[in-house]
């Protein structure tokens, strides 16, 4: 019954997960204690579920009562004690209470790193985690740092055309665009485009996003390019031989004129 309760969380059928997911932790607390590992994995999912859905205290409160009996009976650097900072983290964040978070993110990851190597899937993953808060704090050097060093040991890990990639890559796309990067952002979004519709296709929601993201950022270059130039209009009268503008756009569309896009990167 675990297992399904899992499925449906994943497939965001929460008020069915939750409602499995709470029997079988009254059924494994009878039957095995609180204490018990099948009982606190059913509890830091059952944590998770509260958390998409937005009871924000009950999730708190399920998954610190997690975390202090991981870290009693497995000790502060573990497989299960680790994650479990990293979903109230996650709480945390939601809450607006950022320092916490941060001080969380840092320990998960620290954690994995010491446990599992720079390279593991959950050590990226912690790494993502902190750099998405760093980008919602506005933190963006701090953030493009670790989105850089993400995307390196991805590429080294998985190749440059694995889905996961292509987030880093839209991601730090959005970064640079944040920093006034634009023609670095464009690059990179174009890039990133057009290898999700070649891998994912063009219908699926992650390619729309960074086309839209490209073709967003396109208009707005476009935008500021006709301004110089209506304001250079403006201003040959009174110059002497004004010059002509040689600005040449380079940024071509992706695909058709149907992108749409959700700011995904923004979110890491």
């Amino acid at each position: 019954m675990f297992w399904l309760g899992l499925l449906y969380r994943d497939q965001g059928r929460l008020d069915a997960a939750e409602e499995l997911m709470s029997k079988v932790l009254d059924i494994r607390t009878s039957l095995m204690g609180e204490e018990s590992e099948g009982t606190l994995r059913v509890m830091e999912a059952l944590g998770h579920v509260y958390r998409t859905q937005g009871r924000l205290v009950e999730a708190e409160k399920l998954i610190l009562k997690v975390l202090d009996i991981w870290r009693y009976t497995r000790g502060e650097e573990h497989k299960y004690t680790t994650p479990a900072r990293g979903e109230l983290g996650h709480i945390y964040k939601k809450q607006g209470r950022l320092g916490e978070a941060e001080y969380l993110f840092l320990e998960a990851l620290d954690g994995w790193r010491t446990m599992k190597g720079e390279e593991h899937v959950h050590t990226l993953w912690a790494m993502g985690d902190l750099a998405v808060l760093y980008s919602d704090q506005n933190r963006l050097v701090e953030a493009e740092g670790l989105q850089q060093r993400l995307l390196k040991v991805r590429r080294k890990v998985s190749g440059d055309k694995h889905a996961d990639t292509l987030t880093l890559e839209n991601n730090l796309a959005w970064t640079w665009w944040r920093q006034g990067r634009e023609e670095e952002a464009i690059h990179l979004m174009r890039k990133c485009a057009e290898a999700r519709e070649c891998i994912l296709g063009r219908d699926h929601e992650d390619t729309n996003n960074s086309l839209k993201a490209l073709l967003d950022w396109e208009e707005k270059m476009e935008t500021e390019v006709n301004s110089e130039k209506e304001s250079g209009s403006a201003s040959e009268g009174s110059s002497k031989g004004g010059e002509e503008d040689t600005y040449t756009s380079s940024y071509v569309h992706v695909g058709s004129d149907d992108e749409s896009d959700d700011g995904e990167g923004v979110r890491l």
